[in-house]
């Protein structure tokens, strides 16, 4: 498990990380915490790093949290995102950016292991990986770290947040392993990952990454139909 702290206070973020390992220890085997009181580096590091868990301040001087944290949401949608400031005025502004919870920090002791508790269970219940062979070795995904699959004749490409891999394997095989798992096929040559969609259009359908992927015309309403009930599933709607 890899969890941030973004904070630019280098005490705050002691106090925090010590508290944080007390309440996982014994519960999770081998997490990362990385630190950070620039939001500039931690911005860049969520390109090539994919958290589980991040512990956001808001009242930062290059950004607050909350712009931040939008930023955070186009890279890493699925992370467990918790605010830890003292700006408790805005916690209205911050439910935009659904985080996991609010934790005010005179309050800290008493609201990080609830916190925390969500956070882990949120944890579990996304670990599901996809693992492959690439050059003899095996490589691990999580299934939120997929943009989508693309055919690419005997093989094909993954799209990943890090990087592209290409993989012998056939599209058919990959539908029936990922269609119930939040993937659907939009066309014979790609299979996107809803997690990943930003919106459903006529002919194509816009990730969020940017990249614009056109839709077969006889499976716009079932992507439309399975786009609408992942979101309604997530937001427990």
């Amino acid at each position: 498990m890899k969890v941030a702290i973004c904070d630019d206070s280098e005490q705050d973020i002691a106090d925090l990380k010590e508290k944080l390992l007390k309440i996982i220890e014994g519960q999770i085997e081998n997490c990362e915490i990385h630190v950070y009181t620039d939001v500039t580096k931690f911005l860049k590091e969520i390109h090539t790093i994919s958290f589980d868990g991040i512990f956001l301040d808001i009242d930062m001087p290059q950004m607050t949290g909350i712009q931040a944290a939008q930023r955070v949401r186009e890279a890493l949608p699925d992370v467990g995102l918790v605010f830890v400031s003292s700006c408790e005025s805005m916690v209205f502004e911050a439910i935009k950016t659904t985080p996991l919870r609010f934790i005010r920090k005179a309050q800290l002791e008493e609201e990080l292991e609830e916190a925390v508790t969500a956070l882990l269970n949120r944890y579990h219940s996304l670990k599901n990986y996809y693992d492959f062979c690439v050059n003899g070795n095996t490589v691990r995904l999580k299934l939120s770290e997929i943009y989508y699959f693309e055919s690419a004749k005997h093989y094909v490409k993954i799209k990943t947040l890090q990087e592209d891999y290409m993989v012998r394997a056939k599209m058919a095989d990959l539908e029936q392993i990922f269609n119930e798992k939040g993937f659907v096929r939009v066309q014979s040559g790609y299979i996107v990952n809803l997690r990943h969609v930003d919106r459903v259009r006529y002919k194509d359908v816009l990730m969020n990454n940017g990249e614009c992927i056109s839709i077969s015309r006889d499976r716009l309403e079932d992507l439309k139909l399975k786009h609408l009930e992942f979101i309604r599933r997530e937001n427990n709607l």
